[in-house]
């Protein structure tokens, strides 16, 4: 892997009086904001130290410009299919902004000798830059780096000691500065669009949450219809409260306020033995949106809704009560094992199938290009 420093942008804290406000609409926003001087440049070059506190997790990680030849050629693998209408809604950003204001959320095996400098840095030295936002109680701070030593220090363990580097969120801002890179001889003016503005956290420093789905389905069939066609496919009973999977290829689910337990049949597993990584919701997917439900495009249909588990039980419940025709299902997480398995063979997960921790912001480091 090949990173290299950048001069960052980063808020100016004498104008943010709420955090939470300040960067709501700052992905939009960003020209202006930089324009009435809302921001502030890095003196030095330098990679950056970044760590995310959520509650009792802490989550630290380095930002760097990442070469875009490494997204080219395939050693920042993905795990997701890109849609052409978001990647253009992400040159569109790209394009007004002149600055990339969020960074790709990359994961890679740990390395012994980077988890010790990180350490090393963000336990011994008060942060650069630190922000809280009340909206999930984080606090995120980084730490500049900028000795030079240091620096090629760090871009020799990721060259010589990281192979590789998987997409852990930010698929189509990665697209979006690949396909402006392949542009840039026709525009002088992305000259400089040749880094991929990277949050390098190992795999110990992220975390994967479930990932549900809501699905609108009463108004074609019965509750009871359901329960039936259901039957055939997995083995159900009754929970006596709200209850989370305790293992893969379990789900629970939540009808007309009472939840159920449910496991694939061994039939239909082994319609899957062959698969190298088999996941719940491919299964899902395949045997009860499109064979049970008839969906013929799990992506776009309305009638689906995917719910984030870091929202809680409680979220998942209201809104699964808000229309009787709903039924919601909790899935169990993916394993980071199993998602770096199936980038490695170049294969893709089913849409939504992934949550991951921590959640990068817009706006606390831009890189101007």
């Amino acid at each position: 892997m090949h990173i290299r420093p950048f001069r960052a942008l980063y808020p100016d804290l004498d104008y943010v009086t709420s955090s939470d406000s300040f960067f709501k609409g700052i992905k939009e926003q960003y020209p202006e904001y930089r324009r009435s001087g809302l921001f502030k440049q890095q003196e030095q070059e330098g990679l950056y130290v970044y760590q995310i506190r959520h509650g009792d997790h802490s989550f630290t990680g380095i930002l760097a410009l990442a070469d875009i030849a490494d997204y080219q050629e395939g050693l920042i693998k993905r795990h997701e299919n890109t849609l052409a209408e978001k990647e253009q809604i992400h040159l569109n950003l790209l394009l007004r902004n002149r600055a990339i204001v969020k960074p790709v959320l990359l994961t890679h095996p740990p390395v012994d000798a980077l988890s010790r400098l990180l350490l090393d840095i963000s336990s011994t030295r008060e942060p650069d830059f630190t922000l809280h936002f009340e909206d999930g109680n984080m606090d995120h701070s980084w730490w500049a780096l900028t000795d030079p030593a240091r620096i090629r220090e760090v871009a020799r363990i990721f060259r010589e000691e990281i192979g590789h580097a998987y997409i852990a969120d930010g698929h189509h801002r990665s697209s979006a500065v690949s396909l402006l890179y392949d542009r840039r001889g026709n525009h002088p003016e992305l000259a400089q669009c040749d880094g991929l503005l990277a949050a390098y956290f190992a795999a110990d420093q992220v975390e994967i949450l479930d990932f549900n789905r809501i699905v609108d389905v009463f108004a074609e069939i019965t509750p009871t219809q359901f329960m039936a066609r259901l039957s055939r496919i997995m083995d159900i009973e009754e929970a006596e409260g709200p209850v989370k999977p305790a293992a893969p290829h379990e789900l629970t689910m939540y009808l007309q306020r009472e939840w159920y337990r449910l496991k694939w049949k061994p039939e239909v597993m082994e319609e899957y033995r062959q698969d190298a990584v088999v996941l719940d919701a491919r299964i899902f997917d395949d045997q009860i949106l499109t064979d049970l439900m008839e969906v013929t495009d799990i992506r776009t249909d309305s009638r689906i809704l995917y719910f984030p588990g870091v929202y809680g039980e409680e979220g998942f419940r209201h809104i699964v009560n808000e229309k009787e025709i709903r039924v919601g299902f909790c899935l169990y997480p993916v394993s980071l094992k199993d998602m770096m398995t199936l980038s490695d063979e170049g294969g893709v997960l089913p849409p939504k199938s992934t949550w991951f921790q921590p959640r990068l912001k817009n706006g606390i480091i831009a890189h101007e290009f």
